[in-house]
């Protein structure tokens, strides 16, 4: 059955295009989590170079190290999430490409 109007290669194309989106927005939040390190202490869209970044550190170590930890604990559970969904879009633009293969190998026999 031939696809004359183009609307299914349309609806696929889109699709694809917009698993590569999802990808690349999943990849930007890592990377503005990044940003966001106060260790790096370096200006960036979430720390403008007016700022003080002294005034991030304390004077208490508790606290100081309560923070870290946190932080370690954000990061960690960022990265694993986003490379959960990554792996997941993956699979699933290749499930889409395997299926669109499929149609159009069947459609010309």
């Amino acid at each position: 059955m031939l696809d004359s109007s183009y609307s299914r290669s349309r609806v696929y194309f889109k699709t694809l295009e917009f698993l590569r989106i999802f990808s690349d927005t999943i990849r930007e939040t890592g990377r503005d989590l990044e940003e966001m390190y106060p260790g790096r202490l370096r200006p960036s869209r979430y720390l403008p170079a007016a700022i003080d970044v002294r005034g991030l550190y304390r004077e208490d170590t508790a606290t100081d190290r309560t923070i870290w930890e946190n932080w370690r604990f954000l990061t960690q559970f960022q990265a694993e999430a986003e490379d959960r969904l990554l792996r997941k879009v993956s699979q699933m633009t290749e499930e889409i490409k395997i299926c669109e293969t499929g149609f159009y190998s069947a459609r010309r026999h």
